[in-house]
């Protein structure tokens, strides 16, 4: 069975709006269905509120400063596929992270040379 298979068996049956497969050494996509792995840069509201800064936002090391320490420190929060997620729960001991955003949420999980993600 190919990484995309995988993507595919996870996207049957509509259980899943979108799946990933990505590399765990470095957050790249390997596999995935109405889903990316992106670097940009987003407009945020200024801390004076008078305005807006621009930050960059790499989603590859979101995801994996995620992992490290189950939480994300950047300005942006959590983003994948440009979607903002908030880390409801992670579970170390077995590298299980689940998300929330607004009416959906996600589940991934770190593998010894994957991360998936549904």
């Amino acid at each position: 069975m190919s990484w995309l298979d995988y993507v595919n068996f996870l996207r049957e049956n509509n259980v899943c709006d979108a799946a990933a497969v990505l590399n765990c050494a470095d957050g790249s996509l390997v596999a995935g269905d109405n889903f990316s792995i992106c670097a940009y840069q987003l407009a945020l509201p200024s801390e004076d509120g008078r305005g807006t800064s621009t930050v960059n936002v790499n989603e590859a090391a979101l995801i994996m400063e995620a992992f490290k320490t189950g939480t994300v420190t950047a300005p942006t929060g959590l983003r994948l596929s440009g979607i903002k997620f908030q880390i409801v729960r992670f579970d170390e001991d077995e590298q299980t992270l689940y998300l929330k955003k607004p009416k959906g949420g996600a589940c991934a999980v770190k593998t010894k040379k994957t991360i998936l993600i549904g």
